[in-house]
């Protein structure tokens, strides 16, 4: 509720803004006409094509470092911490001692939990073993 509220504020504030803009004199002019102005002067245009003529040619310094970044193949890295054969059947054989004794729990185990499908099989086929005649 609150972001409507300063969504629909902001939105007042952006239209009340723009109408002074348009209809409220500033001297001889409103502020969109001294910005109409000020972007058609001279100076303004001089500034934009400067600026224009930097960002490309800086787009063509950074393209060609990406272009030789890209066809050099990537550096190899070094492993932070390489394990010797030896530590890692010794890693491995721990991890296989500790699974064996602590096993994974039976899901079905849960409380609250519904047996699954397999489960019931099997229950409702002891069940009729043990009651056939």
């Amino acid at each position: 509720m609150f972001r409507l509220i300063r969504g629909l504020l902001g939105l007042v504030l952006l239209v009340a803004l723009v109408y002074v803009a348009v209809t409220v004199r500033l001297g001889e002019r409103t502020l969109w006409q001294h910005l109409r102005a000020i972007a058609g002067s001279r100076e303004s245009r001089a500034l934009v094509e400067g600026v224009r003529r930097r960002a490309h040619a800086l787009w063509g310094q950074a393209g060609a470092e990406g272009a030789s970044r890209a066809t050099s193949p990537p550096a190899p890295t070094k492993a932070a911490d390489p394990l010797t054969a030896d530590e890692r059947s010794r890693l491995r054989q721990l991890i296989r001692q500790r699974l064996a004794a602590h096993p994974a729990p039976d899901p079905d185990a849960r409380l609250g939990a519904q047996p699954s499908s397999n489960s019931l099989q099997k229950t409702t086929s002891a069940r009729r073993s043990s009651v056939a005649p």
